[in-house]
């Protein structure tokens, strides 16, 4: 049986989040991390409201890290490309 991804060669594992989280987040609107087209808003520690992106389109992220969303200021939703 192979070994766990988390002891092969030290690395710690990098699996995919199971679900979108806003732990650790402000308020306000995030892309997902588990489907390019979509995005989400957090407010008050739970997950309000969400947004898809159309065909073929992604979520735009900030490039931050967190994932945070840039906002379309014509629409006040994120924007998408």
């Amino acid at each position: 049986m192979p070994a766990p991804a988390s002891t092969i060669a030290g690395c710690a594992a990098t699996r995919a989040p199971e679900k979108d989280s806003c732990a650790g987040k402000a308020d306000g609107w995030y892309c997902s991390e588990l489907q390019s087209f979509s995005s989400y808003e957090r407010r008050g520690q739970t997950i309000a409201l969400g947004a898809q992106c159309a065909g073929g389109q992604a979520c735009m992220d900030s490039g931050f890290g967190d994932h945070s969303a840039i906002i379309d200021p014509s629409t006040s939703m994120p924007g998408c490309r």
